[in-house]
């Protein structure tokens, strides 16, 4: 059962992807003839690639490198310089407008506070820990 659930996912996944590139690049897709099916196509067989590595006798070693390196320091340090970007550079009052644009009101206070305050600090701990 939980391989179909992941089954699931990665075509919600791959949907995403293909879309949000597509939607990118309109011009482009849209003077081509079958360009949705050959993009797909690509995308399916670039990802097919890209994961043979795990079958092969080296997979659990990439796997484990892959695991050690791509989803801990680098990850939190990335969410912790997109935190100070946004709440320090790009600003907390223009953050909160565009959330306004979106969702019809301005978040309160406790989510502004998070924002600038203690989302970079719980991220400057958690990565120096």
């Amino acid at each position: 059962m939980s391989a179909f659930v992941f089954f699931l996912l990665q075509m919600g996944g791959l949907e995403s992807v293909i879309t949000g590139l597509m939607d990118e690049f309109k011009d482009f897709f849209d003077r081509r003839k079958y360009s949705r099916e050959i993009f797909t196509s690509f995308v399916l067989f670039t990802s097919f690639c890209m994961t043979l590595i795990n079958v092969t006798r080296g997979g659990g070693y990439t796997m484990h490198w892959f695991d050690s390196y791509a989803a801990s320091i680098s990850l939190l340090f990335s969410a912790l310089l997109e935190a100070i970007g946004v709440a320090w550079f790009y600003g907390i009052e223009r953050f909160s407008e565009n959330i306004e644009e979106m969702i019809g009101h301005k978040p309160g206070l406790f989510w502004r506070l998070c924002w600038k305050f203690i989302s970079p600090i719980f991220l400057i701990v958690s990565t120096l820990s």
